[in-house]
């Protein structure tokens, strides 16, 4: 009996694979969103191919890692740097993460029914990703949830805490903001664990009130904002919620010198990261100027406001309170822990039936993070042993402090922000459903189990499958038409943007000898097969270009026999660049629309 139910719970999870695999492939090559991330990083993979040094030449700002894995996928590996390629390969990312957020919950909660769960929650919700493929944010975000993985110290505490290290290093190496809240949580939990000595307490303390004032001065330029303000006293009201439960695990198997063997692996790791663009010829003072100082002023200019539930501060008072409550007074009452356990096991029923059924990212930032500590707390079978509950801390401190880059602006970070927390909420919801199976007598106990694994199973694959036929009408219907691009014959995109943009192309090719696009639909330079007039990356955002770099390109297009400019209309509250604005009057003229996008030429002389 045994093995058929393994047997079928193993089939269940691989047609849940499936179906979650499909309509991903489905939402990957449907739609090509507007602000064009996809073909900016393209572009940049490009320079590097074709022997144009990072950070000096091409000025970007994503980590070397990054650019190590697109030029190992289409340098030496040969993958053509084509949109349905990158979109495969994005494709994979989120596959493999969703695969390992199932793999660390199931372990976590020891239910591979619900880790066959997370298999569909994860990869449904990582679906925003799809507007921007190619990102590093996918590489990160794999990184990210990898890390409670590499926290099993299974073999020994110290190679738990250099395969720590080395992760961390590596999403430094791709996103420094989200590599460096990476290594702050990872510090954190392994301050939580150190056997109780006083030089240890002195370093929790003074770590804890360092890491509440983190929110502040990362936001200090724009703290005048409403919205920020308030999203800083959200996050540090959340660490004051976690540092009770984190900091009175006791039973850790580390010693301080753990910590500083964490230190010095990670900085070696990104020494060793940093190799790859200087061997290509970078130089170290660019490298620093594009990874750190200038994500570091971004803050000053560039700030999108996301706008929180109005409850979220309720949340957040709730999840303090009940922290002090369950954590703080309960620890000086005898007792009051064991009868605090059906209030622990409803808040994580009721925290993971609520991301199951409504997995929005910012509740979940608003109503998940405040109670993820609810996973430290133990449970009716008794306290767990360090060895189990480390990743647990590593994934609640990734919940408390991965929200965090959600400022200055939050776009598909909101899903790496908040993926730890949506984890914990599941993990939590495991966590729930043992708990009141162990009321059951033994007897009743496995048919109940088998009923309820039957059932949720059943329902996962119903879900997996309406989301699958789902996806699969939509890149089938009339309204979504071939893009019919070289490089994007996979793609589709609404029927009167695919016809503009073949249109387009076509004009481009036929009269053109170099163009530029304003903001910057990079993805044209692949579907008409043309070079840029520079090395310069035109963003979404002109004002990452200096005034020296846009005469570099007016320049540029000026020698040109047959230069043109695309301007694609822009969104509703943006404000246009002066400085492209002044280029467009002076040295071309109004042609012709094609939908969003107009069309400027050489104006005659």
């Amino acid at each position: 009996m045994k093995r058929l139910g393994r047997i079928g719970l193993a089939v269940a999870t691989l047609g849940i694979a499936l179906l979650a695999a499909a309509a991903a492939w489905f939402q990957e090559f449907v739609s090509f969103p507007p602000h064009d991330d996809e073909g900016y990083l393209m572009l940049a993979v490009r320079h590097l191919l074709d022997g144009h040094r990072l950070y000096d030449e091409v000025r970007v700002y994503y980590g070397p890692l990054y650019f190590l894995e697109k030029w190992l996928l289409h340098g030496p590996l040969g993958l053509p740097l084509t949109h349905d390629a990158v979109r495969l390969t994005a494709l994979c990312f989120r596959l493999a993460t969703a695969a390992l957020a199932a793999w660390l919950v199931g372990w976590l909660t020891r239910s591979a029914v619900v880790g066959a769960g997370v298999l569909f929650v994860a990869t449904a919700y990582l679906t925003p990703a799809v507007n921007e493929p190619g990102h590093p944010q996918e590489l990160a975000t794999l990184l990210v949830a990898a890390l409670p993985l590499g926290a099993r110290p299974g073999r020994g505490p110290g190679r738990a805490v250099a395969g720590l290290a080395l992760l961390v290093a590596g999403i430094l190496l791709v996103k420094v903001n989200v590599g460096a809240l990476a290594g702050i949580a990872v510090a954190m939990a392994l301050l939580s664990s150190i056997r109780g000595a006083r030089a240890a307490a002195f370093l929790r303390s003074g770590a804890l009130a360092a890491v509440v004032l983190l929110p502040w001065g990362l936001m200090r330029d724009s703290l005048e904002e409403a919205w920020v303000t308030r999203l800083a006293w959200l996050a540090s009201a959340w660490i004051v919620a976690l540092s009770g439960p984190s900091l009175r695990q006791g039973g850790g198997e580390l010693r301080t010198a753990h910590l500083l063997g964490f230190l010095a692996t990670g900085a070696a790791g990104i020494l060793a990261g940093a190799l790859f663009p200087l061997a290509l010829g970078s130089s170290a003072a660019a490298i620093f100027d594009c990874l750190v100082v200038f994500p570091l002023d971004l803050a000053g200019y560039f700030a999108l406001p996301r706008a929180l539930p109005g409850w979220s501060w309720l949340a957040a008072a709730a999840g303090g309170g009940a922290s002090v409550l369950l954590v703080g007074f309960g620890a000086r009452r005898a007792g009051m822990g064991a009868s605090a356990i059906p209030l622990v096991t409803g808040g994580k029923l009721l925290l993971g039936l609520g991301v199951v059924l409504r997995p929005d990212p910012l509740e979940i930032l608003s109503g998940v993070t405040p109670f993820a500590w609810l996973i430290l707390l133990p449970d009716r079978a008794g306290p767990r042993p360090w060895p189990r509950q480390f990743p647990r801390l590593v994934l609640v401190w990734l919940a408390v402090l991965q929200p965090l880059q959600v400022y200055p602006v939050a776009g598909s970070q909101i899903q790496c922000a908040t993926l730890a927390a949506l984890l914990c909420a599941l993990v939590g919801l495991g966590d729930a459903a043992a708990s009141l199976a162990s009321t059951l007598p033994a007897a009743r106990r496995r048919r109940a189990q088998a009923a309820v694994a039957f059932l949720v199973l059943a329902a996962i694959l119903f879900a997996a499958a309406a989301e699958a036929r789902r996806w699969s009408a939509v890149y089938g219907s009339r309204e979504w038409a071939p893009l019919d691009l070289p490089g994007s014959e996979r793609m589709r995109a609404w029927g009167p943007t695919a016809a503009a943009l073949r249109s387009l192309v076509a004009t481009l090719r036929a009269r053109c000898t170099s163009f530029v696009s304003v903001p910057g639909s990079n993805s044209l330079y692949f579907w008409t097969g043309q070079a840029p007039p520079t090395l310069d990356l035109v963003s979404r955002d002109l004002r990452a270009l200096s005034e020296d770099r846009v005469t570099a390109i007016a320049r540029a297009l000026g020698e040109s026999p047959a230069p043109c400019l695309v301007r694609r209309r822009l969104a509703i509250g943006a404000a246009a660049d002066p400085r492209f604005e002044a280029l467009t009057e002076s040295l071309f003229r109004r042609d012709r629309e094609f939908g969003p996008y107009t069309l400027w030429v050489r104006r005659p002389s």
